[in-house]
C-alpha cells in the first residue's frame, strides 16, 4: 500500500472529491482525519472506512476559523500522533446568497466569503500544519484549485479569483515548504460529478452544451479520478515535483 503508516488530514472530506480522496487514501493504508463543517457527512465517511478495516476520525470545524483549525489539528495529533499529508480541499463554488457573482452583482460580503472559504483557508490550515510536518522531517500538501483558476468564466468573479490565487499561493508555499522537506502542489479539476453539480447533470441540454461540446473527452470527471491524482502527489513517486498545478479537466482548457 502506497500510504502505509501515513496520516492524512483532509478538509471538506465529507462529500465529493474530499470523500473520494479519504476512501482511496484509507485503502492505501493511511489513517484519515477529516475536517468538515457538516459533521454528519464526515461521520458517515469515517464509519464506512472503519467498516472496511481502515482507520479514520472526523473533526467538526470551520476552515475559515484559526481557533477551529488549531483545535482540529490538536485533535488529530492527539488521535494519530502526526500529520504527514494535508489535502486542502474545502471550498465553495458560489457565495451563500446565490450563484450570481459577476462584478455587477457580487456584494462585498459575498466576495469576502469566497476569499475566506476558498483562499484564506488554504493559508490558515497550511500555516498550522507546516510546523507539525517540519517536526516529522517531511510532508506532502495538495491544494484544490480549479480549471477556472486558469481560464475564466462568466458570473464567477469570486470563484475564478480565489482558484487562480490558490495556484499562485501553491508556488509560494512550495518554495517555503521545500526548505523543510514539505512538498506542495495543486490540482485543477474540471467539471466533477459531485453533489455540487449533480442536479445540473440531470439537464440534458446543459450536459450537451457545456460538457459534450466543450470538453474534448466528452464527459464529466468522476471524483475518484481526482483522488488518484491526489494519491500520486501525496506519495513518494512525486518527490521531484513542487509548486505545480496538475490540470484534470478532460481537455477543457485546451480549447
Amino acid at each position: 500500500m502506497r500510504l502505509q503508516g501515513k496520516v492524512a488530514m483532509i478538509t471538506g472530506g465529507g462529500s465529493g472529491i474530499g470523500m473520494a480522496i479519504a476512501r482511496l487514501f484509507a485503502r492505501e493504508g493511511a489513517a484519515v482525519a477529516i475536517m468538515e463543517l457538516v459533521p454528519e457527512r464526515a461521520q458517515a465517511v469515517c464509519e464506512e472506512i472503519e467498516k472496511d478495516g481502515g482507520r479514520a476520525a472526523w473533526f467538526a470545524g470551520d476552515v475559515t476559523s484559526s481557533s477551529d483549525i488549531d483545535r482540529v489539528v490538536t485533535g488529530i495529533l492527539d488521535t494519530f500522533g502526526k500529520i504527514d499529508i494535508l489535502i486542502n480541499n474545502a471550498g465553495i463554488m458560489a457565495p451563500a446568497s446565490g450563484p450570481k457573482a459577476s462584478v455587477f452583482e457580487c456584494s462585498e460580503e459575498d466576495w469576502k466569503q469566497m476569499i475566506d472559504v476558498n483562499l484564506n483557508s488554504v493559508f490558515l490550515v497550511s500555516r498550522r500544519v507546516f510546523p507539525e510536518m517540519a517536526k516529522n522531517g517531511r510532508g506532502k500538501v495538495v491544494n484544490m484549485s480549479s480549471m477556472y483558476g486558469i481560464v475564466s468564466n462568466y458570473n464567477r468573479a469570486g470563484y475564478t479569483a480565489t482558484k487562480g490565487a490558490i495556484i499562485s499561493l501553491t508556488r509560494s508555499l512550495a518554495l517555503d515548504g521545500i526548505k523543510k522537506n514539505i512538498y506542495v502542489n495543486a490540482i485543477a479539476p474540471g467539471y466533477v460529478n459531485s453533489p455540487r453539480i449533480q442536479e445540473r447533470l440531470k439537464d440534458p441540454k446543459w450536459y450537451e452544451e457545456l460538457i459534450e461540446r466543450n470538453t474534448p473527452i466528452g464527459r464529466v470527471c468522476e471524483p475518484e479520478e481526482i483522488a488518484r491524482v491526489a494519491l500520486f502527489l501525496a506519495g513518494d513517486e512525486s518527490d521531484y515535483i513542487i509548486g505545480q498545478t496538475i490540470v484534470v479537466d478532460g481537455g477543457w482548457t485546451l480549447r
